[in-house]
């Protein structure tokens, strides 16, 4: 008998036809069921892994044994007399039938009915306001990745890995990308994915670890649909830390492909960025994101040595050179931590050199902006250079915050609203963009409305230093001096013995005593270290000493104070606007108008 024909007899080819059925049935239902109970991404690979060794077993099986009236048996041990092979045959063939009939339904209903329901969703979203359905379907949070790492310190090196991601995703068009500031609110929380989705208003969430060991990285990230929590990709990627960019946008490709966003050629080649980096640059670069993220003068005092640290390491990365100048920028404005005329040039030549090494850096033209408007008062070019740092990243929160302020500075108040309302829906847990709005109503003198706003945010968090700064500003120019002194005690971290002070200086001598109390506070701090020199006009025109206000304008315009710039807005400075003084100050500053 030919081998053919034994392996029929056998019913060898029956076995692999039904076993092939059922295996193909047992890996789709799978792929289906395992993401539901979120099952790791290893365990679907196991099973096809088993799935596929098991065929080559239970042809063997078939070859080697029958199923006989007493059970099964080795093959050689059976009385051809007894063989009962073809009525096995028979069964197989109609157990074959069977499961063909299942598989046959089973490709139908995905095929015809679920894929029909996925395009009816599509077109019906297409049908949609582009806003509304830009927010439904194409929105995304990448929450702080885990640290995995046995070093607990290793925690800025997840952060900077989840914040450089992020950064990757906001480069997709059509793709709004929840903030780094709102996105890491959530880091160590333990809501689930539906709840943090809702708060941050997107469709779905990235999350995922990092374990870093010497020189190699793991990274696992997985991609959420939000609306029901299912797991719609996951990957993970053990590599050289060397090839740590082409992780990341191989992970921006992968989400972009699975919410269905289609890239064009030109941006599908700038994601698929594979250049490799120096390991000790970028860990010294990802410890400057992470001090700079603490948004204080020490924090970014570290940074700018992290950063540095970086160039040593590799003099041509251009990151580093973006994360000094904006470092050095947060430093002179708004920190007031160094006189503008050392901070800004420093500034400058980082972000020309980030540029020089990679013009796609959006972070370094907002950098270059922000100097050529508050240092060097080049309205037009800070202008043109904001709106090219938003094109190139419409995500950055960053650049259209600081863009916002500009707005208000030139009078454009109705952007600057819409730039703060903007930010807000980018960084919904960010106090900044309300703020923005808020100091907009400043600038128009709708005091109640801005008092309104400013309150809601202090209700939100009471440590907004920045919403009680302001609000202090507006009581002193609404004649409220009591409101006034306590914002300002709580905007300046005034101890209890200074804050009683200041309120005894005021009962005792009226608007004159306060400012008097504010003008002798300002001169010691002056004794010990820098204050820029608007301070102290602010309080002299207050104090009706015009000559004194514009001697300190003066020092300032020499120093290219950038506080300088909101001279055309800000109500504090009502009481000299109509002095030829101040109509020249401005022409000395090219201001538009001016």
């Amino acid at each position: 008998m030919s081998l053919i024909a034994e392996l029929k007899r056998r019913n060898v080819f029956r076995v692999g036809a039904a076993y092939a059925i059922v295996a193909w049935l047992l890996v789709e239902v799978a792929s289906v069921v395992l993401p539901t109970f979120e099952a790791p991404d290893w365990v679907m690979k196991v099973l096809t892994f088993l799935v596929i060794l098991g065929f080559p077993l239970a042809l063997i099986f078939a070859w080697a044994f029958e199923l006989t009236p007493k059970g099964i048996k080795r093959e050689t041990a059976v009385d051809p007399a007894e063989s009962i092979t073809s009525k096995t045959g028979r069964k197989l063939d109609f157990a074959i039938i069977g499961l063909l009939a299942v598989a046959v339904v089973y490709f139908a209903v995905d095929k015809f009915v679920l894929e029909a329901d996925t395009e009816l969703t599509e077109a019906t979203a297409e049908q949609v306001p582009a806003a509304e359905s830009v927010a439904r379907e194409k929105s995304i949070a990448v929450l702080p990745f885990v640290n995995m790492s046995s070093d607990p310190e290793q925690e800025y090196f997840s952060d900077g890995i989840s914040e450089e991601i992020l950064n990757v995703l906001a480069q997709v068009p059509g793709l709004r990308v929840a903030s780094r500031t709102s996105a890491f609110t959530f880091k160590g929380d333990n809501r689930n994915i539906g709840e943090i989705a809702a708060i941050l208003k997107v469709d779905h969430v990235l999350e995922g670890s990092v374990r870093k060991s010497g020189n190699r990285v793991r990274i696992a990230a997985q991609l959420i649909d939000a609306s029901n929590e299912k797991h719609l990709w996951s990957e993970t990627y053990d590599r050289e830390l060397i090839d740590i960019f082409a992780i990341q946008s191989e992970i921006a490709r992968a989400v972009a492909r699975k919410i269905k966003i289609e890239l064009s050629p030109e941006k599908e080649a700038l994601l698929a960025n594979t250049q490799a980096v120096d390991p000790e640059a970028h860990e010294a670069y990802l410890r400057g994101q992470y001090e700079a993220a603490k948004f204080t003068a020490d924090s970014y005092t570290r940074a700018i040595e992290h950063y540095q640290s970086a160039l040593l390491a590799d003099p041509e990365y251009a990151p580093a050179y973006a994360g000094l100048a904006d470092a050095y920028l947060m430093l002179g404005q708004p920190l007031d931590a160094l006189p503008h005329h050392e901070a800004m040039p420093e500034a400058k030549s980082a972000a020309l050199k980030a540029l020089e090494l990679d013009a796609s850096l959006s972070d370094a033209y907002a950098a270059l902006a922000s100097v050529a408007w508050l240092y060097e008062w080049d309205w037009k070019t800070a202008d043109q250079m904001f709106r090219h740092a938003i094109e190139l990243n419409p995500n950055s929160a960053h650049a259209r915050s600081i863009y916002g302020i500009y707005l208000s500075v030139m009078g454009r108040h109705e952007e600057a609203i819409a730039e703060g309302a903007r930010v807000a829906e980018l960084d919904p847990l960010s106090l900044l963009g309300r703020a923005l709005r808020a100091e907009a109503y400043i600038y128009t003198r709708e005091y109640e409305r801005a008092i309104e706003e400013f309150r809601r945010l202090i209700e939100i968090e009471p440590a907004f230093l920045r919403a009680h700064d302001r609000l202090s500003l507006i009581y002193e120019n609404s004649g409220k001096y009591d409101q006034a002194i306590a914002a300002y005690g709580v905007a300046k971290n005034l101890t209890d013995e200074e804050a009683e002070s200041f309120r005894a200086a005021y009962v005792g001598a009226g608007r004159e005593g306060y400012f008097r109390w504010r003008l002798e506070r300002l001169k010691a701090e002056q004794s010990k270290g820098y204050v820029a020199s608007v301070s102290f006009a602010r309080v002299y025109v207050q104090m009706a000493d015009a000559d004194a206000a514009f001697a300190s304008l003066d020092e300032a315009f020499e120093l290219r104070d950038g506080s300088l710039t909101f001279l055309n807005v800000n109500p504090y400075w009502d009481p000299i606007r109509a002095d030829p003084r101040f109509a020249e100050l401005l022409r000395r500053m090219n201001f538009p108008g001016g």
